[in-house]
């Protein structure tokens, strides 16, 4: 009877693990890109919301609960300006955005000895 009750309990651990790691892995990267765009993707993970900018027009603030925040562009080469609220972290580069493709921005909170984000360009 216990080693019933044991593999009840694994059981239910293991699918309790399953689930909030399925929630945690949840990107909405699978978005569609509009046919002859480019879709920017930000995804907020630091601490603070995000102020951000292309090409020097501010775009909206993303609260780090909003984690993933697409934009749809023509292809090309765009001045990406990421700004923590009321902090000292920021990023800025040179982004392209590939037709009917995504770039994937993901955005980490800094080191305690810099001023800039960390963050992770990929295509997706």
């Amino acid at each position: 009877m216990k080693s019933y009750r044991w593999s009840i309990l694994v059981a239910g651990l293991f699918g309790l693990a399953l689930a909030l790691s399925a929630c945690e892995g949840d990107k909405d990267y699978d978005r569609p890109v509009p046919p002859g765009l480019g879709t920017l993707m930000i995804d907020n993970e630091t601490y603070d919301d995000i102020s951000v900018f292309v090409d020097s027009e501010f775009q909206e603030r993303i609260a780090r609960e909003d984690h993933v925040t697409s934009y749809d562009f023509p292809p090309g080469v765009y001045r990406v300006v990421l700004e923590q609220r009321g902090g000292r972290d920021s990023y800025r580069g040179d982004i392209d955005l590939l037709p009917d493709r995504r770039t994937v921005i993901e955005v980490f909170p800094g080191d305690f000895d810099s001023d800039r984000f960390a963050v992770r360009i990929f295509f997706d």
